[in-house]
């Protein structure tokens, strides 16, 4: 005879094409950001000078901004990669996605070329003529990622399941 525990503890794979598209979706943007904090927070003078770039922000915020940004950003990426808050973090995920578009394309259209400081790195060796286009990507990539978060929120919305660990109890009768 079984116990109550042993009879509720079988599993069944994921087999709903939404919870998989959820799943690959918040494994890929989740991952995107938790790379892009990681290269930020390894030189904070860096993304610094690359956030001062925009001219967009009083001096006194940006020290502020790089700092805290790529901490906000990794725990947005983890939550999406693990599942947990995932719903909040799609959100404020968008939520910056939209703000990015917004600062970059002010630069484009004051016809200033910036390293958008996205993933780390100086972007110095660049010419002005392949920032700009640089810039252009960063927008298209920026929204695809925006297009992530849709999937995200309409999968969670159509299955109304939590992934998990990739398994999923069979629900017991």
């Amino acid at each position: 005879m079984t116990s109550e525990s042993e009879s509720t503890s079988t599993f069944q794979p994921i087999s709903h094409p939404l919870q998989i598209l959820r799943i690959l979706a918040q494994i890929g943007l989740g991952g995107f950001f938790i790379y892009a904090a990681y290269t930020k927070i390894l030189d904070p003078p860096l993304f610094a000078s690359q956030v001062a770039a925009y001219k967009l922000a009083p001096g006194w915020t940006i020290n502020l901004v790089a700092i805290f940004l790529p901490w906000i950003e990794l725990i947005l990426g983890l939550a999406l990669v693990f599942n947990k808050g995932y719903r909040g973090a799609n959100l404020a995920t968008a939520a910056l996605l939209v703000l990015f578009i917004v600062l970059i394309s002010i630069n484009l259209a004051r016809d200033l070329p910036i390293d958008c400081g996205c993933t780390g790195g100086p972007d110095s060796q660049l010419t002005d003529a392949e920032k700009f286009t640089k810039m252009w990507v960063t927008i298209w990539r920026d929204v695809g990622m925006l297009v992530l978060c849709g999937i995200i929120a309409f999968a969670q919305k159509k299955d109304g399941s939590r992934w998990g660990h990739i398994i999923a109890p069979k629900a017991s009768a």
